[in-house]
């Protein structure tokens, strides 16, 4: 079973092309198949200067902020 807009592509294409069903089908899962996954872009880090000063440990300024907020 083919999705009503994958129905219109197909039918579109088998007019516009000449070919039959099969042919327009077989001939796109060929193509769509043979590229394969497309890669991701690549993901670049941009480093950027911090204000936290070396040495400060960042996750226990975390949990000094949870314990305020918390009262305990």
């Amino acid at each position: 079973m083919l999705d009503d807009d994958v129905a219109g592509l197909v039918s579109d294409a088998q007019r516009r092309e000449g070919k039959s069903l099969d042919q327009v089908v077989n001939e796109a899962l060929r193509r769509g198949l043979a590229e394969g996954t497309p890669s991701p872009a690549a993901y670049r880090v941009r480093p950027r200067h911090s204000a936290v000063r070396s040495g400060i440990d960042v996750n226990a300024l975390n949990r000094l902020a949870d314990e305020v907020a918390t009262g305990n």
